[in-house]
């Protein structure tokens, strides 16, 4: 494994809570909570507080969890 698959890794925790970009279905730049921390990938809770009545259907079929590549993920900032 390289020094860079290394450092994303350890980059992203459990329970931290991280932006996303633009997943199939859902708006772009939507919040979640890390679930499990896969190696290419993170299992997240959405935060549906962030979602419209729009995109209610979609939350329900992805029972407010997706899989998303690391490389679509930013960790939010510690305030």
């Amino acid at each position: 494994m390289s020094e860079t698959e290394d450092s994303t890794t350890e980059q992203f925790k459990v329970n931290e809570h991280v932006v996303c970009k633009r997943f199939t279905g859902l708006p772009r730049n939507f919040k979640g909570t890390i679930v499990k921390v896969y190696d290419h990938a993170l299992l997240l809770k959405l935060n549906v507080k962030d979602f419209t009545a729009r995109y209610q259907s979609t939350l329900d079929d992805l029972n407010d969890k997706v899989v998303i590549a690391k490389k679509l993920v930013v960790p939010t900032p510690v305030v």
